[in-house]
């Protein structure tokens, strides 16, 4: 047993050495979200904490390419509001990487152009989201269709999304491995959906959805 427990000691020491921890907050070496984007120090596996303001158009924006990040908002909940900018064509943040965590965070106001913009608008494979408020966006959460990853959604609401033509959503989750989807308030949805969901897998309970538009439900 003490053998294997060295192995596995070595196996991950590598990653306990070199993982960072990124502060961002008016008062640090990174006072906004995109200040630490733009910077390009952001590695597989660090930890980003944002301290809690409000950080509106381009200083709310980035888009996060590497795997394994942890990111939370500390000291109350930091507010990313969109005023009109987005980034890479697809709103607030953009997940590239894989198996992101997000944490505490409020995001707001994501409008594109092609009517379809997110608070989070996740590319990459796999995403933990716990304790956050997405609300007025075109879309809360938006996924591509990898085919594989698994979403975890929780503790965390959802509030007028959706551009209004039906076709965008508080969350709408596409072709992915597995959903969980539990301890969430959903509501007033704009036409679209609550929640969208394509996932292969789908287990979605204690949560509180508000069912106020024509369809709002819907898996498939």
């Amino acid at each position: 047993m003490k053998s294997l427990t060295g192995l596995l000691y070595l196996t991950f020491l590598p990653l306990i050495m070199f993982a960072t921890i990124h502060e961002v907050g008016p008062d640090k070496a990174y006072p906004t979200p995109n200040a630490l984007y733009l910077a390009g120090i952001v590695e597989n596996n660090d930890t980003i904490y944002i301290e809690s303001a409000e950080y509106q158009g381009i200083e709310s924006l980035a888009v996060w390419e590497t795997d394994n990040l942890y990111i939370k908002g500390i000291n109350g909940r930091p507010h990313l509001i969109a005023d009109g900018e987005y980034i890479w064509g697809k709103g607030i943040w953009v997940f590239a990487g894989n198996n992101i965590s997000v944490e505490n965070i409020e995001f707001s106001g994501a409008k594109v152009p092609e009517q379809n913009g997110a608070g989070i608008r996740l590319d990459g494979e796999g995403l933990t989201v716990r304790h956050c408020y997405f609300h007025d966006n075109e879309n809360g959460i938006l996924t591509s269709n990898p085919g594989t990853g698994d979403i975890v959604i929780e503790y965390s609401e959802f509030e007028n999304g959706g551009f209004g033509d039906g076709f965008s959503h508080n969350i709408y989750i596409g072709r992915v491995g597995s959903l969980t989807f539990r301890y969430n308030y959903v509501h007033h949805a704009k036409i679209g959906h609550n929640l969208k969901t394509r996932a292969r897998t789908n287990l979605i309970y204690y949560n509180r959805i508000i069912l106020l538009t024509y369809i709002a439900f819907s898996i498939g």
